[in-house]
């Protein structure tokens, strides 16, 4: 499963993942609440089993990604 795979994920799709065993913690999902194009919120209750980081501010294209790079690495293990 890949990073551009996860991303497209629709409800179905993650269905069919959680019964075949996957577990919905393995996928981090970052929002921000300023993203223009989406709502958050929606976002926020689609992932509610995921592992989900809420950011204030930002924009649809994840204002300063590098900043959470710390979190990403700790989500993966790597420190």
């Amino acid at each position: 499963l890949t990073l551009g795979r996860v991303k497209g994920l629709s409800i179905d799709e993650r269905e069919k993942l959680e019964e075949a065993g996957f577990d919905p913690k393995q996928l981090l999902v970052l929002l921000q609440t300023g993203d223009e194009t989406l709502n958050w919120r929606d976002a926020w209750q689609k992932y509610q089993q995921c592992s989900l980081y809420k950011g204030l501010g930002g924009s649809h294209g994840f204002d300063d990604f590098g900043d959470y790079l710390p979190l990403i690495f700790r989500f993966l293990g790597i420190e």
